[in-house]
């Protein structure tokens, strides 16, 4: 079967018009207002548009120049909507440079012979295709998606080629410039892939994307941001399990904050909102970065040290303590500061399950809090012989 450059000019125009019509109905879709879509949905479309020019019964050096900026265009929106999508902000200089770069086209590179052309505008579709590549590299922070190394890849191939392309011309291998040569299907032919795979990977991260936020809602209490019961459970077993592996322990904390309703009742709920807020943000204070602080309902809290061998619990809950205390006395309307009770249970070096773990820890709590609150207690130890008293010293 015989391919010809003006076939596939066709199907890469068709291929862009589907992809834009296939963003934009995403974006209704998901309710989106993700600009984007738009950026991406616009790019696909003047994409189209400009290969539609080029093969169009119009004078060949008008033809070339509005197909050759409609593409070009077309990259660089693509481009502005990557940026938008991985939240990063461009450079100052790279909206004018752009601008200088289609100002340079329309007012001399359009009028030059074919392989100044090819050269140029190769270039510009490479540059921004590497750069497209280099925005969707993985970032501190961010959450890595499946789809994210193959979007990447495929800019990164398609820029490549461009490059190629645009070295080749500059080298002198005119042919590369001809659309009638071998080597001009081969790079139509990488450009209608493109076109159809491209969209199709920036889409499915999108999608991705959004799953990974749902999935994060569902395991984030709404008021504190911290890991809800749901997500103690998942992290904080996997941590034990982990753990255990090396022979070391956990320490589960659990806090109840003390007359938690008479702060509501008297103060009322936003101020028992703010004081959730305030506790929850000195826990995170306190936690090291492999420790999971969660909160697991009402005013109960869960702070699980990882293979904590060095740092003695009982300071974490004492820093914890005073600094509850410092900070709702300073907070207005309130006469008396708030407590907090606290339960203690260790791992050990037996293979204890979470939810042993926390049952152990919620028994000591309600001892702390029948022996008068504001203090921290010690559960039996799992293994081993128990000790002669499990009472601790009040926190203060």
């Amino acid at each position: 079967m015989h391919i010809d450059v003006i076939t596939l000019f066709y199907m890469t125009c068709g291929v862009s018009f589907v992809a834009a019509l296939h963003t934009l109905w995403e974006r209704r879709l998901k309710g989106s207002n993700g600009s984007e879509f738009l950026w991406w949905a616009s790019g696909y479309a003047v994409i189209g548009l400009g290969c539609f020019l080029r093969i169009q019964p119009l004078p060949s050096a008008v033809s070339l120049a509005l197909a050759n900026l409609g593409v070009m265009l077309g990259y660089a929106f693509i481009f502005i909507g990557i940026a938008r999508f991985m939240a990063v902000k461009l450079p100052n200089w790279c909206g004018p440079l752009l601008a200088a770069s289609l100002v340079i086209w329309l007012g001399w590179i359009w009028k030059a012979d074919i392989d100044i052309r090819t050269a140029y505008g190769s270039i510009i579709v490479a540059a921004l295709s590497l750069g497209a590549a280099s925005l969707l590299r993985e970032r501190p922070g961010q959450p890595p998606y499946p789809s994210q190394q193959l979007a990447k890849t495929l800019f990164a191939i398609h820029g490549s080629i461009y490059a190629f392309r645009a070295l080749a011309v500059v080298l002198g291998s005119s042919t590369l410039a001809q659309f009638n040569g071998v080597v001009m299907i081969a790079i139509m032919v990488e450009g209608l892939l493109w076109a159809a795979t491209g969209p199709a990977a920036l889409l499915t991260l999108v999608r991705e994307r959004s799953e990974h936020r749902l999935f994060s809602a569902s395991e984030t209490d709404f008021l504190t941001g911290l890991d809800n019961r749901r997500a103690f459970s998942r992290r904080g077993q996997s941590l034990l399990d982990d753990t255990a592996e090396r022979g070391a322990c956990c320490n589960l904390l659990v806090f109840d904050l003390d007359h938690f309703k008479s702060i509501n009742d008297r103060n009322g709920h936003q101020t028992g909102d703010e004081v959730l807020k305030i506790f929850a943000r000195i826990l995170q204070s306190e936690a090291q970065p492999q420790d999971i602080v969660a909160r697991l309902g009402g005013e109960e809290f869960a702070l699980l040290l990882a293979g904590d061998q060095t740092r003695r619990p009982e300071t974490v809950a004492a820093a914890v303590s005073t600094r509850l205390r410092e900070a709702t006395l300073a907070f207005p309307g309130f006469a008396e500061p708030v407590t907090v009770s606290a339960g203690l249970a260790s791992s050990g070096d037996c293979d204890v399950g979470l939810d042993r773990l926390v049952a152990l820890a919620d028994a000591a709590l309600y001892r702390a809090k029948f022996n008068g609150r504001n203090r921290l207690e010690r559960a039996e130890p799992v293994c081993g012989a128990p000790v002669t008293s499990g009472l601790r010293p009040a926190v203060a």
